[in-house]
C-alpha cells in the first residue's frame, strides 16, 4: 500500500495504528504520519526504515527501527505500541 491509499482508507474507516517505511513515492512515513494525525491526532506509528539518518526529528510517539526487520521484532514492536496506545487511551478516560 502506499501513501495515497493509507489516506484514501483513512477517510473511510478510522485506522487504529499505522506502520510504514520512510521513502516512498511522492512523500515520506513522517509527512504521511502528519497528515493521517490531522484528523486522528493521537494515532500510534512505527517508522521502519534503512534510512534512519535521513529521518530526523520524530514525530511525538513515533518509534523508528531500522530494516531489514526480524518479523519477531516487527511483532513485538506493534504489540508495545497497541499496548502503549490502549494505556493513553484509558488514561484520557473521563472519571466516574
Amino acid at each position: 500500500m502506499d501513501a495515497n491509499a493509507a489516506l484514501a482508507i483513512s477517510q473511510s474507516e478510522p485506522i487504529d495504528a499505522l506502520v510504514t517505511g520512510f521513502r516512498m513515492p511522492g512523500t515520506n512515513g513522517k509527512a504521511l504520519i502528519e497528515r493521517l494525525r490531522q484528523t486522528a491526532r493521537h494515532l500510534p506509528a512505527i517508522i521502519a526504515s534503512g534510512f534512519i539518518s535521513e529521518i530526523g526529528e520524530r514525530p511525538a510517539g513515533v518509534r523508528v527501527i531500522g530494516k531489514p526487520v526480524e518479523p519477531a521484532c516487527l511483532v513485538e514492536c506493534v504489540r508495545e505500541m497497541l499496548a502503549d496506545a490502549d494505556t493513553v487511551q484509558w488514561l484520557k478516560r473521563p472519571k466516574d
